[in-house]
């Protein structure tokens, strides 16, 4: 069942801040309110409103659509309990946040940890606000809902909200002038390539000399040798073709470097990418292509396309294949190529620090990660929850590069 809060803003209630990106003023008295939705009938029935307010505003990623969350809670969400909130006026619905949370104990202490659906598989994350909303009152009803219905331990982690999120502006507002306990700490960075020139003038002047160079040499060697192709996916079979090959080659590359067993190996998240892909190239949102030489594929990437954005989501190439030959750099480069002629405006390249992003991109975007707790001392809940497992890895391993950044977390969070 949903539960249904109600609140009047008064006149009185409104406090305009300079720094937010427009002000409120309110005239008269307006009501707002906020419901959770717990099933996945209720979930099914957010579609129109969902695309109404996400197509409104020109800012939102594609993993902020009803088609991407959706899917993944059809796959993935047996582990998770549906808490989505969505804020409406007297008229429509203007505001939704797609949470979720899983249930956590330690002994007889037990807690609920809150966090956006898509984890794992979505670059950005970020609330839904539509364009008629009044952006400050949505947020500001939105955490005081979520702070009310927390119990005493419980607490969530909002993550990877791009920084030019409006929904991101409005809550530092928020937050900074509400007695919720919070933290905000920076992310991982993504990677993007800003479309501003043409492709050889970008490449002239972003990509480093050595590096382009390289890129050259090997296609015109390629080309002597054999017959160097790309294909776009452009029906189900030829995608279903290239995901059973990317499966293949991520698990070989991932057991080379010793790992045991990988999530590209598990049916479910096999059966996610096979159908969302399915769905994407309905709506036309799928940018795939298989890398090929003489018949063979040495190459595959699972991207998509969005509001003119280029989303690079998964790449994989042959690790048998001739090593004076790159065929993961090749492709990104016949993928960055075409995306220039499409005219979008940017390529993402998700986050993460690897080393091939850097020579390709000329810009960074942060992410944001936003805690929000019952109380000041429910900041322990993320060390029970989170510590015991880090300092296990730690004791098993060298510090990883991921091993790192965990401890920078801890140790940001902490401040």
């Amino acid at each position: 069942m949903s539960r249904i809060l109600l609140w009047s803003i008064q006149p009185s209630n409104i406090i305009q801040f300079d720094s937010l990106p427009y002000r409120y003023c309110m005239r008269k008295k307006q009501t707002l309110k906020i419901r959770s939705v717990r099933s996945i009938n209720e979930f099914r029935c957010l579609e129109s409103a969902w695309n109404r307010i996400l197509h409104g505003n020109g800012g939102y990623h594609i993993f902020q659509t009803f088609e991407w969350s959706y899917s993944w809670w059809l796959h993935f969400g047996a582990d998770f309990n549906l808490y989505i909130l969505v804020i409406e006026n007297e008229r429509e619905i203007i505001g939704i946040c797609p949470l979720m949370y899983a249930e956590r104990c330690l002994g007889l202490i037990k807690w609920r940890k809150f966090e956006f659906i898509g984890k794992r598989v979505s670059n950005y994350h970020d609330i839904i606000l539509g364009e008629k909303g009044e952006g400050y009152e949505t947020l500001n009803l939105l955490v005081r809902y979520l702070h009310d219905n927390m119990t005493g331990f419980d607490y969530a982690i909002l993550r990877l909200f791009p920084e030019e999120s409006v929904p991101l502006r409005l809550l530092k507002g928020v937050l900074k002038f509400s007695d919720v306990p919070y933290k905000m700490i920076e992310d991982d960075s993504s990677h993007l390539v800003k479309i501003d020139d043409a492709w050889q003038t970008y490449l002239r002047t972003d990509v480093p000399r050595k590096f382009r160079y390289e890129i050259r040499r090997q296609i015109r060697r390629l080309e002597e040798k054999g017959r160097l192709s790309v294909q776009e996916c452009k029906d189900d079979e030829a995608l279903q073709e290239a995901l059973t090959e990317l499966f293949k080659m991520k698990i070989a590359h991932r057991k080379s470097k010793g790992e045991k067993r990988t999530y590209f190996e598990d049916a479910v998240f096999q059966k996610f990418d096979r159908e969302t892909g399915r769905l994407l190239l309905k709506k036309k949102w799928l940018f795939t292509h298989i890398i090929k030489f003489n018949n063979q594929v040495i190459g595959v990437n699972f991207d998509f396309i969005f509001n003119n954005r280029i989303y690079c989501h998964e790449i994989a190439y042959d690790i048998g294949f001739d090593r004076r030959y790159s065929p993961g750099r090749l492709l990104q480069h016949f993928e960055l190529e075409k995306s220039f002629a499409l005219k979008a405006k940017e390529i993402d390249f998700a986050w993460g620090n690897a080393f091939y992003k850097r020579n390709w991109c000329n810009y960074e975007r942060k992410t944001y990660m936003i805690y929000l707790f019952k109380k000041d001392l429910c900041v322990q809940n993320y060390y029970i929850e989170n510590l015991k497992p880090f300092l296990k890895r730690l004791y098993k391993s060298r510090l990883t590069p991921a091993a790192r950044q965990n401890l920078k977390t801890f140790l940001r969070l902490s401040t």
